[in-house]
Formats: structure tokens, sequence, C-alpha cells
């Protein structure tokens, strides 16, 4: 049985302890999702359960302590390399050790992942060489945005010409949006994954896996039909509703129909402002044009986040056995 099932998270956090490293799987995301609503961090998707499922679909973990969590992954797209998160609260020196320890022993590589700045704790640690390296992978490669919905919605004056330029190509009276209902609706969203990905089975697993997830934790999505062919489709994470704030995970319009991929994102914020969401995170890039396009819904506001490669010095392994034990637990395998 995971661990966390039988945890009761006040007493998690508050007991006194050492350090354990615990697998979180499909069926701990509420318990996840109730754990980074405390988190203050300039990156919406660090209070997103559905962006760790989703990045750790090969393998997601959390190290604690009494004091602080760092959650980590197997990296979704490099074999024998984990991700380190920031951490949940303030992280002691030993909680990073027993953590970058943890993944060294299984022979992997470790980097710092979606980070605004090398934590101070790390950078005065002599036992460890970091250095900061290009993100090629995965999404915060160029600025994480987050949009106004009701701007959106709008999309009026000079800033979003280029947005209507390219909704004023789509032929309207071709297209039918309603809510996505994941139980008797997901073939068609695969028909749409299929198509937009060219049946590429690397560009359709993070959405299979956010698809597992619509039972779990407040998802939400939109299914876009255009001639009457399934077309295009949002998935969001409703993360903060007393505040306002989304999560957008999907959104994706096929190819072939110039302009549709732009009225996926407006179809999304008009349910989002109706539902009194004001602002939803739509991510980062991992391309130029990507990040371009995103750039169109003129974000109201933007973070840089970096990756940097942590490798521990020779006489840096010197941790308890009791500690490196927990390597066990990050055996190769599928995390749901």
């Amino acid at each position: 049985m995971n661990e966390l099932n039988s945890i009761e998270i006040n007493r998690e956090f508050n007991q006194k302890s050492l350090t354990r490293i615990i697998r979180i799987g499909q069926s701990d995301m509420p318990f996840l999702q109730d754990v980074l609503k405390s988190v203050k961090s300039n990156d919406p998707y660090q209070s997103s359960a559905a962006y760790f499922a989703m990045t750790g679909r090969r393998g997601l973990w959390m190290a604690r302590d009494d004091q602080a969590a760092i959650i980590f992954c197997r990296h979704p797209n490099i074999e024998d390399t984990f991700l380190i998160f920031p951490p949940l609260g303030l992280a002691t020196s030993d909680l990073y050790a027993a953590t970058i320890m943890a993944i060294h022993n299984t022979g992997s590589k470790i980097q710092l992942a979606r980070t605004e700045r090398q934590p101070a704790i790390l950078q005065s640690n002599s036992d460890l060489s970091i250095s900061q390296i290009p993100e090629k992978h995965l999404d915060w490669a160029f600025p994480v945005h987050t949009l106004d919905t009701k701007l959106v919605c709008k999309h009026s004056g000079n800033k979003f010409q280029q947005f209507r330029t390219a909704l004023n190509k789509l032929d309207r009276t071709k297209i039918k949006a309603i809510d996505f209902d994941p139980v008797q609706q997901r073939d068609v969203m695969f028909e749409v994954l299929q198509s937009w990905a060219m049946d590429n089975k690397e560009k359709i697993d993070p959405y299979e896996s956010l698809l597992e997830l619509f039972d779990v934790l407040p998802m939400h999505g939109r299914l876009i039909w255009y001639d009457g062919k399934p077309a295009g489709f949002s998935i969001w994470e409703e993360t903060d509703p007393a505040n306002g704030m989304a999560n957008a995970h999907a959104h994706i319009g096929i190819h072939q129909v110039s302009g549709l991929s732009r009225f996926v994102m407006l179809d999304m914020c008009q349910v989002l402002e109706t539902k009194g969401f004001d602002r939803v995170c739509i991510g980062g890039s991992e391309t130029s044009g990507l990040n371009q396009f995103k750039q169109q819904l003129r974000p109201v506001e933007s973070i840089s986040l970096s990756s940097y490669a942590i490798t521990p010095k020779p006489e840096a392994l010197r941790l308890n056995p009791a500690e490196t034990s927990h390597t066990r637990l990050l055996a190769p395998s599928r995390a749901w």
C-alpha cells in the first residue's frame, strides 16, 4: 500500500521525524493538491497537482522532513535523469542532501527544474557541482505565461491584432464547442490527438496521463468540432477557485484548420471567465514558435525559469545508509 494513503497532512508535516521518501501515485493526487494549496510561488504550476502528475508520469516522489518537502520525478523525456522541483517550505541542506543522494545512488543524472534562481543553500554547498544548463525539452525553455481571461474574451485593441486576424480566417458557423465528458468522449479526444500528433506516441503520452486525472482532481475540458468532425480540445485544472486561478494543461487544434488553435484558447477563456476565473496559466513553451503563439494572447504575467545540473563531488558520498536505503523506492516503473 502506498504510504501516503494513511497519512494525515497536518500530522505528517508537523511531527518530528527523519527524512522520508514516499511515492506519489494517482490515488494520492487529492493529498498532493491539499499540500500544494499552501505554496507561495510566482510560478502558478507549482500549485498544480495535475502539472506534477503529468510531468512525473514516469514516477513521482516526495522527500520530506519536519520542516519542508521536495517533489521530484523521473524526467519524462530523458532516460536516467531526475528533476528536482523547488521545495515546499524552507528546505534544509539535509533534506536537499537526502534527495540528491537518493537519486545519485541510482546512477541517474540530476537537474533542478522550474527554478527562478539557484537556491542559496545549494550555492554554499562545496560538496556539489552546480551549473545552469539550457532547457531544451520542457515547457520552461521559454517564459511561463498567465492570461487575463476577460482581456482574451474581448481581444480588442492593437495588441490583439494578430490574434483577431487569425480568428477571422475561421468559419465559425462550422464550429461546435461542448464540455468534455471523460467517460463518454475519451475516444473522440484521442481521435483529435492522433490527428494532431500524427500518431507519435511520445507526443500523445502527456495528454493520456491528463485524462486519467479527471476522477481525482478538479479537471475540466472542452471539445471542439469543425464541420462535423472533432478538431480540437482544451483541458485545465481549476486550481484555486477562491482566487480565480486556473492552470491550463492542453489546448490543441488540428493544423489543417486555420485559426482553430486560437479559437480553442478563446473558448477556454470564455468558459473560465463565466465561471469566475480571471486568471489562467498557459505554461511556457518548448519552442520559439509556440512562445510567439502564446504571446498573441497578451499575457498579463510572465516568468522566466531555469534548469541546473547537479553533480555530487566524491567527498559528498557520506550519507547514512538508513537514508540511502530510500533508493529502492526509485526503481524504474510507471507511477500509474
